[in-house]
């Protein structure tokens, strides 16, 4: 899998968090980049990204998350994202993939949004394309680069202005709650986070 494409710009660099954003060419909406360091163990990264429960704590806007499987290194799951007035909530079905590559120690978290796996609810607008990744490099020092990358379809209508306001604040603000939230007791003592697929994710950023 490769996520090579075109030019990013930084949009946002405060507390050690950049934030880029770059156009989709064939749609006009922005993707978006967050990168930052962790000093952590990546297990105890992996187990934040794993709970799907704490998915409110950690991505701004989200109301609930729901794990709807799980199996090894894959999850599916459900999540619901709140919009301001005037605008319609939107949901949405995500598969999470970990890959470990072993000769790196990098571990990559690959997401595609499952727009058909449940009926549409009322009231809520689906989510029809969206495509993330998250890469975990792990450094000598004992910190870790993190890497958060998506691009999403929100569907509906949103003003443009909107999706490129969320497009900032839900990269950084999510590198800066996984900070937060790796401290947490229950993420100290973790075994057996490793990822054992072995996919490698091509990637031409320096993380």
């Amino acid at each position: 899998m490769t996520f090579e494409k075109g030019k990013w710009n930084l949009k946002k660099a405060k507390e050690g968090i950049k934030v880029y954003i770059r156009d989709e060419p064939s749609t006009g909406l922005p993707e978006y980049k967050g990168i930052t360091k962790i000093a952590a163990p990546i297990q105890s990264l992996i187990a934040v990204l794993r709970d799907v429960d704490e998915y409110p704590n950690l991505f701004v806007g989200t109301k609930t998350a729901k794990l709807l499987r799980e199996e090894q290194d894959l999850q599916i799951c459900y999540m619901h994202n709140e919009c301001s007035f005037p605008f319609s909530d939107r949901d949405a079905i995500y598969k999470s993939i970990f890959y470990h590559d072993a000769e790196s120690g990098k571990v990559s978290l690959i997401i595609t949004a499952l727009p058909d796996y449940l009926p549409e609810q009322s009231k809520k607008v689906r989510v029809p394309v969206s495509k993330g990744l998250w890469i975990l490099k792990p450094l000598n020092d004992g910190t870790v680069d993190v890497l958060y990358q998506q691009y999403a379809d929100p569907g509906g209508n949103l003003p443009n202005w909107i999706i490129r306001l969320y497009s900032v604040n839900i990269p950084y603000k999510a590198l800066k709650c996984l900070r937060r939230q790796v401290k947490l007791p229950k993420y100290q003592v973790i075994e057996n986070e490793m990822p054992t697929s072995k996919e490698q994710v091509k990637y031409n950023a320096n993380v």
